[in-house]
């Protein structure tokens, strides 16, 4: 229950940074490992967008968008991430 608790708020920081600064392209990516953290996969992968649409060499971005459609099941774009 703990850990949970402390995903909300590193959920709320996450968001309040990029409200703060949209551009941020961290504060997106961290948003999105703390989604797939609480299994909102479809919003994680929304966020990792953002991160690599702002900043396209993030590799914790790009990392975790392929691991984020892995659990979406969209197995063939998560292997032609990278081509």
């Amino acid at each position: 229950l703990e850990d949970l608790r402390e995903l909300d708020e590193g959920e709320e920081t996450y968001r309040q940074a990029i409200n703060s600064k949209p551009d941020l392209a961290a504060a997106h990516s961290d948003l999105c490992a703390t989604l797939q953290k609480i299994y909102r996969s479809k919003e994680a992968e929304v966020s990792c967008n953002r991160a690599i649409a702002f900043t396209p060499v993030l590799a914790e971005a790009n990392s975790d968008l392929g691991i984020t459609l892995i659990e979406l099941s969209r197995l063939e774009e998560a292997v032609t991430l990278n081509d």
